[in-house]
């Protein structure tokens, strides 16, 4: 009698690209982060890092195990599904916090000089005039659009 194989579908064209589309955003917001966490660190931007990497993993499991016949066995519907829908979770969690650091930059300071004293993570140090209310950071317009593209992509992600 002949074992069986596993029977699985074949997938539309449309889903290799979709999870493409995610990988090369996820690269992008990874850069985007990054650059920012050089100036200062934020926990959010940290997520946005944890999140991408997150996405690659998913995505390499459900590539590899769609596209490589000895490892059909190890993919079913529901882990598709659950991994699907865990990643619009943690991309929508990224995007409303990320969100909410942009907003949190409301205030115009004047700042007197920045210096980088050249570590890879929170290494730049500005002296800022104070205004209403105490700051931890400061942002560029620059670094606010970048917070805003990160939370936009986000979004384009899930």
């Amino acid at each position: 009698m002949e074992s069986e194989k596993p029977s699985t579908g074949r997938q539309p064209i449309w889903i290799p690209i979709v999870h493409g589309g995610q990988v090369f955003l996820s690269v992008v917001i990874l850069g985007l982060s990054a650059y920012l966490i050089h100036g200062v660190y934020f926990d959010t931007l940290g997520y946005d890092i944890f999140t991408s990497l997150l996405t690659w993993l998913v995505v390499a499991y459900l590539l590899v195990t769609a596209y490589i016949s000895s490892l059909h066995k190890f993919t079913h519907i529901f882990i598709t599904i659950a991994a699907n829908a865990g990643l619009v979770v943690f991309w929508l969690a990224a995007m409303g916090a990320t969100a909410r650091l942009r907003s949190r930059f409301k205030y115009d300071v004047n700042i007197y000089g920045c210096y980088d004293d050249g570590s890879a993570v929170d290494s730049t140090t500005c002296l800022v005039g104070r205004g209403l209310e105490k700051r931890a950071a400061v942002a560029t317009k620059m670094g606010l659009s970048m917070m805003s593209a990160i939370a936009g992509l986000s979004a384009l992600v899930m």
